[in-house]
């Protein structure tokens, strides 16, 4: 009888162990209490899911943004072939960032996340070479952050063939009310890069879209890379809609091998 009991007791205490694991099993958008570094997903999505209702920011080869509703997020991740949000995330208080690289192959995983400072943080990612062929997919890294503090996000990577940090482009996250920009002085230079796709140009001189006062500052545009580079970043200084003069940087990275189809 004393046998029987104790086996009853350990099968118990068995059960309730994997109950309390099961239950603890971490969700990829679940929320603890200080809400910091949440989800690192790094996987493949459908290509498809790549489009406007997103509204990415794109460098070069990559579409990088963030997500601040669940609506948005559900028909994303319907598209992309990802879970939704079940319930567990505070879209108040957290956002989703992405970085999806619009080739059908290489791999993009989490590196980290650095907390906002004066207003920025930074997602920096790693960007393997591997070479496989992944037809209809995209490489993507889903990372949730809380939206505290933050008015823009600076992405940046590096290879697996080890060069330096390469810094990818800038999104802010809040802008101010169009309203407010004719009290405001417009300073000499733009505290942060503007992507190429932001500008236009009207009258001889350049803007950003819907700005009401030709633009100085910096602007950063991507161009095709030849022999062993990556790409081109090019970066453009303006004052007051006139282009200055501009630089132009190699982001070189080593080719793997590619495999045998």
């Amino acid at each position: 009888m004393k046998k029987l009991i104790t086996l009853s007791s350990i099968l118990c205490i068995c059960a309730v162990f994997f109950t309390v694991a099961k239950d603890n099993s971490p969700s990829p958008f679940a929320v603890g209490k200080e809400g910091a570094n949440l989800a690192k997903l790094s996987r493949l999505i459908n290509s498809a899911a790549v489009d406007k209702s997103i509204k990415p920011s794109e460098f070069g080869s990559f579409a990088v943004g963030m997500i601040g509703a669940k609506k948005t997020w559900q028909a994303f991740a319907a598209k992309a072939g990802l879970a939704k949000a079940r319930g567990v995330f505070n879209w108040d208080t957290h956002l989703v960032l992405y970085v999806i690289l619009k080739k059908n192959t290489n791999r993009v995983g989490f590196h980290k996340w650095i907390e906002p400072k004066k207003g920025t943080g930074e997602l920096v990612f790693e960007l393997s070479l591997i070479e496989p062929d992944y037809q209809d997919r995209y490489p993507a890294l889903v990372h949730v952050v809380k939206r505290a503090d933050l008015k823009s996000v600076q992405f940046s990577f590096r290879t697996d063939s080890g060069e330096h940090l390469q810094k990818l482009g800038m999104i802010n996250l809040k802008q101010s009310p169009v309203k407010e920009a004719s009290t405001v002085p417009t300073p000499l230079f733009s505290p942060h890069d503007v992507s190429g796709d932001k500008m236009e140009l009207r009258g001889g001189l350049w803007y950003v879209k819907g700005g009401a006062k030709p633009f100085s500052g910096r602007v950063t545009l991507w161009a095709p890379g030849h022999g062993n580079e990556i790409g081109r970043q090019v970066v453009k200084t303006y004052v007051k809609g006139k282009e200055q003069g501009s630089k132009v940087f190699r982001i070189i990275g080593k080719q793997a091998p590619r495999p045998n189809r």
